[in-house]
């Protein structure tokens, strides 16, 4: 299991393993970024190096549950190395939304 929350965050609401496409979850060292979009609670991160996908992908998860909502597959840029992962992400809040 890679953890995305802190293990005391873990405790208080349960444990739970994400649930996303096999493959998908390399090393992930970087904290999730917390998001609260209409009163849903979302963690995005990168799902971290040596996936065995070897794809670099942007990955969205319901907090409570750990289930996948959307997966954003990054294409490879022309002589990058195949295998791929994505690191650490940081949101920016576009000033006109509220």
């Amino acid at each position: 299991m890679t953890r995305l929350m802190p293990a005391t965050h873990l405790a208080r609401s349960g444990k739970w393993t994400p649930r996303c496409r096999a493959g998908t979850l390399g090393h992930v060292y970087a904290a999730p970024q917390v998001f609260n979009k209409a009163g849903r609670a979302l963690l995005i991160t990168g799902n971290g190096y040596g996936s065995a996908t070897g794809l670099a992908s942007l990955l969205v998860l319901d907090a409570e549950t750990g289930e996948l909502l959307r997966q954003l597959d990054l294409p490879s840029t022309a002589g990058t190395p195949e295998a791929n992962g994505l690191s650490a992400v940081t949101l920016q809040r576009d000033a006109g939304e509220t």
